[in-house]
């Protein structure tokens, strides 16, 4: 401090402000030297009654060292014969003109010659000297200037440093660094608060591992070591003890400070409190523990409880095949005996028993179709329905086939667009649904009115809609949706002769195939079914 205070203050000023400490011209140095030695002459003049003849270089010695000292050796030299030939012709020997054979004139000239390299070695050693100096003040000033710098970035780092402290301070987490060796160099007060373990316990070697679980210590050193030897950041869950004896788990996160060059400089970490969120991850996985155990348990009683109503089914559908054979044997043998009657006994009975005789056939065969109806109903809800590419025009000649007695007796006049496109349905239940379809436009129609018919299908997308318009009765807005369950008859008691269950056999069976159905329609103004079914699947 005390040469940085010298090199920058006193020789400057002792130098005037270091303006003598610059490299003058030529011109500048010879007219130094000139003004200098003129004002060493006026100096000598001026003392000359005091002095006389004495001390005649006296002036002009000191002028020249002047110069030497502000221009250099050569300008020093140069002052210094000025200074000579002025002091030897005016105050030496003024009176005697110069001659070389003189005994006198050599003396002065030998004493001027020995004052001159006399002057010459001082002006050299002058000259040297205002070179170190020049030096010390170059290097003065350079340890002033990083001093300085350096003072400014020590205050800078404290400042730094100390801003960092406060906000390490206010963090809810635990806030540590470390050396690049691992070596704890800052904790945040967070830390003391939560530990209750003093500056000393903790900066002591491993002191702060004292606050970890026993259990864990072993698994900390070992992933802190492998850390600090890869220098790449680290995460560890870790049981931390606090003031008062309990252990509670932290997340413990570290990451390396390296500069430029990639060299590690020191570790920065934070320690969060994640108990609650590893008790949640404990009950958790208790829980998922348990619902697996559930699920397990609930599949084998799903299997199981499958199994029997499985075989339930099977039974319940023997059992309906029996009751629905046993059901039809009797309507079959009153409907025959009835007829055997009605052909062979004609003339005894009277008109109205032939009347109540035929509506005993005519329920017989309601009563066995509705066993039918019930049984497709109920084979569709548990059968297997695979499907497959069908064509539906051809599904639909088939169709019209089967009802060609039912066409013809009813005069229905039917039209069918064509070509139709294939679908991806089962051709079994395919044709049940186009069989019950046509059936009902046939049959519910207004007395005395001929059913007209039109088949037609639309596509969109992998979509395909099959739809059948009739000129039938037609239906309410209000049942629309009523006409599709089972026994939900839309006009029940004579001329609409029906079971109740063909419409609901259409919907099943289109659900089975992964299709829909719904109607258009309005009393009196004819009705337009139709089933959406896939393309492709």
């Amino acid at each position: 401090m005390r040469l940085s205070k010298f090199g920058g203050n006193v020789l400057p000023r002792f130098m005037g402000q270091g303006k003598f400490f610059h490299s003058p011209s030529r011109l500048e140095c010879v007219g130094f030297a000139v003004g200098s030695i003129l004002s060493a002459f006026v100096l000598r003049y001026a003392l000359s009654p005091w002095l006389g003849d004495r001390r005649p270089f006296a002036f002009f010695a000191l002028a020249a060292m002047i110069v030497a000292w502000h221009g250099g050796v050569m300008a020093g030299v140069f002052a210094l014969c000025l200074g000579l030939l002025l002091g030897h012709y005016f105050f030496a020997l003024p009176a005697q003109s110069f001659n070389p054979t003189d005994g006198v004139d050599m003396t002065a000239i030998v004493t001027y010659g020995s004052a001159m390299l006399v002057g010459m070695a001082v002006i050299g050693h002058l000259h040297r000297t205002r070179q170190r100096v020049e030096v010390m003040q170059k290097d003065a000033e350079r340890l002033q200037r990083e001093m300085t710098e350096r003072r400014r970035a020590e205050e800078a780092l404290r400042q730094s440093e100390a801003r960092y402290h406060e906000l390490a301070d206010a963090m809810p987490q635990m806030v540590w660094t470390a050396g690049a060796e691992g070596q704890i160099e800052y904790v945040n007060k967070k830390w003391f608060e939560y530990t209750g373990l003093t500056a000393e316990q903790t900066y002591a070697n491993h002191g702060w591992l004292t606050a970890v679980h026993p259990d864990d210590r072993e698994m900390v050193q070992d992933r802190l070591c492998k850390a600090v030897t890869a220098g790449e950041p680290f995460q560890i869950e870790e049981r931390i003890c606090n003031h008062g004896g309990e252990y509670r788990w932290h997340l413990c996160r570290g990451l390396p400070v390296k500069d430029g060059l990639g060299k590690l400089l020191r570790w920065f970490a934070t320690s969060t409190d994640i108990e609650e969120n590893k008790r949640t991850e404990q009950d958790l996985e208790r829980a998922q523990e348990q619902l697996a155990h559930h699920a397990h348990d609930l599949e084998r009683r799903v299997v199981e409880r499958t199994a029997k109503l499985a075989e339930s089914v099977r039974a319940l559908e023997g059992v309906l095949y029996h009751v629905a054979h046993d059901l039809r044997a009797p309507l079959r043998a009153m409907e025959g005996f009835t007829q055997i009657l009605l052909e062979g006994h004609s003339t005894a009975f009277s008109e109205v028993e032939k009347d109540s005789a035929w509506r005993i056939v005519s329920a017989a065969n309601r009563m066995d179709q509705l066993i039918k109806d019930l049984l497709v109903y109920g084979h569709l809800m548990h059968m297997e329905v695979p499907c497959r590419k069908i064509n539906l025009e051809a599904q639909m000649d088939r169709a019209l086939v089967e009802l060609e007695d039912e066409i013809k007796f009813r005069r229905a006049e039917i039209q069918v667009e064509r070509p139709a496109p294939h679908v991806w349905a089962n051709p079994v239940v395919l044709d049940q649904i186009l069989t019950n379809l046509l059936s009902n436009a046939i049959k519910f129609v207004s007395p005395n009115t001929i059913p007209r018919i039109q088949i037609g299908v639309e596509e969109d997308g992998g979509k395909v809609r099959l739809w059948i318009r009739d000129n039938g009765i037609g239906i309410d807005e209000t049942y629309q949706e009523q006409i599709f369950r089972v026994f939900e008859r839309l006009e029940p008691g004579e001329g609409y002769l029906g079971t109740g269950i063909g419409l609901a056999i259409v919907r099943k069976g289109a659900e089975r195939m992964g299709g829909s159905v719904g109607v258009e329609s309005k009393p009196g103004k004819g009705s337009r079914f139709w089933v959406q079914l896939s393309a492709m699947p």
